[in-house]
């Protein structure tokens, strides 16, 4: 029993030494000075978008959830937002209208507004052919582990000069700051598309004799050359795709003394056609303010050469030419429809077939 009790001691007597030790070594340390909470220098991306010019923007921020997401501190977002006139203008005239827009609709169309993780400001578009590509928040294909970081619909954002585009849609007021990111006010509503380019041009009856081109064509390409309907069909390429018009296709079978029919394409041989079709794409999504008096290199590696002015956008191939007494004249196709956006690129209506040679 002596010998628990002095046990009992010693293990009493040791714990207080150990606790006048750690006393004596924490009255040494300083006391602990409170940082000063400094506001941000400016306002949220939230509190920018709740100004009257916005309120319907902010309505279908506030229907959609994001309230949070765009004060978040901790997070940074380059903004492209359409104030209440690019709402009208895309057919949304006022706050209430939002109420009949389902919530994952509104969800996907702000999603791809956003470009998460950087300030991009004007002076950091670039002004080179073609334009920047970055991913938006609008998640097309979550991470998985043939594709680690996912894919999101990307934006298309351009400078020329002192202008600037997101798609084809113009930059109003650029460099407006955020305490979280920055925001560029544009012209109009920017629309996800729903569909790669190989179903628009399925889905348009205009374009019977194109879609009968490429399945021609894919019936025997050049060798060493791919299938041109799985490139049109790949979600994740960049393309940008002159489109003739079946009145185009008939015009160039009237001047070549063939049927005006989609079943001619079979007559002709598929590499010459594979020729044709390939000559019409563009290895790079170019939007119509992305297009100047250049040339430009197709998919087939032959030029396309471009005539652009501020009201047209006109473009030809070596072979489009018209015999005439005085000799051949170069003609250019117009492009009548521009800009039809693709998950996979962009469409650019003509009235003439591009001819490579």
């Amino acid at each position: 029993m002596k010998q628990s009790l002095f046990k009992l001691k010693t293990q009493m007597l040791a714990l207080f030494a150990g606790t006048a030790f750690l006393f004596s070594c924490n009255k040494d340390l300083p006391e602990a000075v409170p940082t000063p909470y400094v506001p941000p220098a400016a306002p949220s991306i939230y509190t920018l978008i709740s100004s009257a010019n916005f309120s319907i923007l902010k309505a279908a921020v506030d229907r959609a959830g994001f309230q949070n997401l765009l004060r978040d501190s901790m997070q940074v977002y380059t903004v492209f937002a359409p104030d209440d006139a690019a709402f009208q203008a895309s057919g949304i005239p006022n706050p209430g209208a939002i109420a009949g827009i389902p919530v994952a609709t509104l969800q996907s169309i702000l999603s791809y507004h956003l470009i998460g993780g950087e300030r991009y400001n004007a002076t950091r578009i670039s002004d080179k052919y073609p334009n920047m590509y970055l991913q938006s928040a609008l998640l097309l294909q979550a991470p998985s582990a043939s594709l680690p970081p996912g894919y999101r619909m990307p934006l298309g954002i351009s400078r020329r000069g002192s202008s600037a585009w997101a798609n084809q849609i113009p930059v109003k007021q650029a460099d407006v700051q955020a305490s979280n990111g920055i925001v560029h006010v544009i012209a109009a509503l920017l629309s996800p598309p729903q569909q790669v380019l190989a179903q628009i041009v399925a889905g348009d009856p205009s374009y019977s004799y194109l879609l009968a081109a490429v399945q021609r064509a894919d019936q025997g390409p050049p060798p060493g050359a791919p299938a041109l309907l799985p490139i049109l069909s790949n979600a994740a390429a960049n393309l940008t795709v002159f489109a003739p018009t079946n009145t185009a296709f008939n015009n160039l079978f009237a001047a070549l003394g063939l049927p005006q029919d989609p079943s001619t394409f079979a007559l002709l041989p598929s590499a010459t056609v594979w020729g044709i079709v390939a000559f019409h794409v563009q290895g790079v999504r170019a939007f119509s303010p992305n297009l100047d008096n250049t040339s430009r290199p197709s998919v087939m590696g032959v030029n396309q050469q471009f005539n652009v002015t501020t009201s047209a956008v006109q473009v030809r191939g070596p072979g489009n030419v018209v015999p005439t007494p005085g000799g051949p004249v170069n003609f250019f196709a117009n492009v009548t429809s521009a800009n039809i956006n693709a998950v996979n690129g962009v469409i650019h209506r003509v009235d003439a077939v591009l001819l490579p040679q």
